[in-house]
């Protein structure tokens, strides 16, 4: 009776320390990782800041191979979120809360197995081409047991961050150039258009577009709309030996037309969209730098591309200064 007198006794005391130590213990945890990755802050950006993109160099994919990933509507920026499930790692969900293009990306981050919330945070400064990259994670520890996990957090999760940089380093380090065409995915508005269609072929193309752009862009000035938009052509087919082409400008009135002409009502739709600035021979970059656009972010070309010519030839000799829009429309 007195040894289990005892063994209480020694129990209470325990936990009593147990308790007493709990106190001084820090009620919040933090861990931290840094590595410099040898590009530029915006291509390391591009791939965290888009979750869809995490299992590129994410550390917990080789360690639960069979995780089941549940992805948000909205995957990239403020807002993106998805959801994971694992036998392994547990379950939970994370969503982007805060986005500062190369700079700075927030998530929030809930342990469903814990019942716990964290945030993460990721910080980017990009020197000399090169960037430090610091990836942090911070929680509560508000009772007496998570207090105590909180001391084994970084011994724990430290590696796994070490791994996740170390992966993204390498995974970033070995993307090629960035294309100098700025790519950008939007939705345009719907605009009425006075078009002239033909079919010709690569060979045939340059003296085809030189007789239907001025001949429509003229056509429009004789009927006196109000205002009149640039040139554009759009290429319905791409085939060499058959592209099937209309060159229009757009015009603020509907008015009747020629039988020669269309009066085309263009809907609004979302695009990949770039600028070309130089010869329209260098056209081609510009077409290949959306198609790899549309391939790496998980688009599809669902329509026709176009392009637009923002400033005359005739008045302005030099080529290196002509700007070109050119529109992938996608979904």
């Amino acid at each position: 009776m007195n040894a289990l007198k005892k063994v209480g006794i020694g129990i209470a005391v325990l936990f009593l320390v147990i308790w007493i130590t709990s106190m001084f213990l820090p009620n919040s945890y933090h861990i931290e990782r840094s590595l410099v990755i040898n590009t530029s802050a915006d291509v390391i950006f591009e791939e965290v800041n888009d979750l869809k993109k995490w299992p590129n160099w994410s550390p917990w994919e080789e360690k639960d191979p069979n995780m089941k990933k549940i992805w948000g509507e909205k995957t990239a920026g403020v807002g993106g979120s998805n959801e994971w499930e694992s036998e392994l790692e547990g379950d939970g969900t994370m969503i982007i809360v805060e986005s500062e293009p190369n700079t700075h990306i927030k998530t929030k981050l809930e342990f469903l197995d814990w019942g716990s919330i964290a945030f993460g945070t990721w910080t980017f400064v990009e020197e000399d081409g090169n960037t430090n990259v610091t990836w942090a994670m911070d929680g509560d520890a508000e009772d007496i047991m998570s207090k105590y996990m909180a001391l084994m957090f970084d011994g724990m999760l430290g590696p796994d961050f070490e791994a996740g940089l170390a992966k993204l380093k390498e995974f970033c380090e070995s993307k090629p150039a960035k294309s100098a065409y700025n790519c950008e995915y939007l939705e345009i508005p719907g605009m009425l258009a006075i078009t002239l269609k033909d079919t010709t072929t690569s060979a045939e193309l340059s003296q085809a577009m030189g007789n239907m752009l001025p001949k429509t862009y003229n056509y429009a000035l004789s009927l006196e709309v109000e205002e009149i938009g640039h040139p554009f052509t759009i290429f319905h087919t791409m085939d060499e030996n058959m592209l099937i082409i209309e060159s229009g400008v757009a015009i603020s009135d509907e008015i009747e037309v020629s039988p020669e002409f269309m009066l085309r009502k263009i809907p609004s739709c979302y695009v990949v969209s770039t600028m070309h600035e130089g010869p329209y021979n260098k056209l081609p970059e510009a077409h290949e730098a959306i198609k790899n656009y549309i391939a790496d972010n998980g688009h599809e070309q669902s329509g026709p591309c176009w392009e637009t010519y923002l400033n005359d030839p005739g008045e302005i000799t030099d080529s290196t200064l002509w700007r070109t829009e050119v529109v992938y429309s996608v979904r």
